[in-house]
């Protein structure tokens, strides 16, 4: 009887161990990676439509809708799902804003809080009108926003 060989099997298993924990963590690094970039993305993307609503806000004018379309486009790719529902939302809103009123609020403040949750910082803690208050200052005159 020949016998096994016992020192063969254990180097060979410990090359095995060393080249799947390097193929691992060459894996990890790599979906690491892809999620910096997809954070950047994201935090972009949010940024430039906060900009562009504010903008459309200050000058009192309806949103394009060549621009809904690009947000539209780019939340599809990299939005979460909580976002691209409050996108949505928000969307029938603000397209007849004379209907809906209040609501293009209500709506813009459940994005914002989707928004800063898909970046990591939940808005839990912040209520729809401390979000608001950020670019509407007189919101104290106008309770009905908030019943």
């Amino acid at each position: 009887m020949s016998s096994i060989p016992w020192e063969a099997i254990s180097g060979i298993s410990v090359a095995t161990t060393a080249v799947l924990a390097v193929l691992l963590k060459m894996g990890s690094d790599k979906r690491r990676e892809l999620e910096r970039r997809l954070f950047s993305r994201k935090e972009r993307l949010y940024l430039d439509f906060m900009d562009q609503v504010f903008k459309f806000a200050l000058a009192k004018k309806q949103i394009n809708k060549s621009e809904l379309v690009r947000w539209k486009s780019y939340l599809m790719l990299i939005g979460s799902k909580e976002v691209m529902k409050a996108f949505q939302k928000w969307t029938v809103f603000a397209m007849d804003q004379q209907k809906h009123g209040l609501m293009v609020l209500k709506g813009f403040a459940e994005l914002a809080r989707a928004m800063r949750s898909d970046l990591g910082n939940p808005a839990s803690g912040l209520s729809d009108k401390e979000l608001l208050s950020l670019f509407i200052t007189d919101l104290d005159k106008h309770p009905e926003i908030f019943r």
